[in-house]
């Protein structure tokens, strides 16, 4: 790719200055599988596992009906480094040759990404770049599935983002949000960086237009069974208890 920027990720500096404080920790509470399982190495830091998530600040939690027999429109929305994985959909989406279908690119790009996009995917059809959003309601309004196919992504909160306004995701397992998908009922989770997986489920999903919605309400749904309040409370009782 010949990536040569530096970001939150990646940036030698800070990842140095982490690693090296977190030794220091006594205990470790993760809110999900993912980032857990990413402290695995770390085994002189005892670690527990408290599931939760830091709810989105929505103006509705409804979606818009589109037209009947409108473009099936799918999105993406990140600050975009490479981990966020833009290559891999855009990759998919060359590969799945989708008719009457679009895909919205949402959000800033890395600019030394961005030339690499630009250069790479700039020719595809029926791919949008509109830079910024600033009106999250309405992005989420224009979609019938959400897409984050980032590599590593502790809790992508576009994610819950898209659930919460009945947008199905598809993510990968990279993502830690994946604890709350339930492959084919609310959203679907596919392998990192697996270019073909990702083309067979918007193929998959084109081919089975009626899906969009059954799934789009599941999504809605799977931040009801648990609360954030609730959450706290389960997070609080574990410090008491280590304390």
């Amino acid at each position: 790719m010949g990536y040569k920027g530096i970001d939150a990720y990646t940036y030698g500096r800070r990842l140095t200055f982490y690693n090296q404080s977190i030794i220091h920790f006594d205990h470790i509470i993760c809110s999900n599988n993912l980032i857990l399982e990413s402290f695995n190495d770390l085994v002189s830091v005892s670690k527990s596992f408290v599931q939760g998530y830091v709810p989105p600040r929505l103006n509705k939690n409804t979606h818009s009906s589109k037209a009947e027999n409108s473009t099936l429109c799918f999105g993406y929305l990140a600050y975009s480094v490479p981990l966020k994985g833009l290559h891999y959909l855009l990759q998919a989406w060359a590969k799945a040759e989708l008719s009457n279908a679009k895909l919205i690119i949402g959000g800033p790009v890395d600019k030394h990404y961005d030339r690499y996009i630009k250069t790479k995917f700039g020719h595809l059809k029926n791919v949008e770049f509109i830079g910024e959003v600033r009106e999250i309601d309405h992005f989420f309004d224009l979609l019938d599935f959400f897409v984050s196919p980032s590599l590593i992504d502790g809790e992508p909160v576009t994610v819950i983002e898209s659930m919460q306004r009945c947008v199905p995701p598809i993510v990968t397992d990279g993502c830690g949000i994946k604890d709350f998908i339930k492959n084919g009922e609310n959203g679907f989770v596919i392998p990192v960086a697996d270019v073909n997986a990702l083309r067979d489920i918007l193929t998959f999903i084109k081919n089975e237009p009626m899906m969009g919605e059954k799934l789009g309400v599941a999504a809605s749904e799977t931040f009801q069974e648990t609360t954030f309040a609730e959450f706290i409370e389960r997070l609080t009782k574990k410090v008491v208890d280590l304390g």
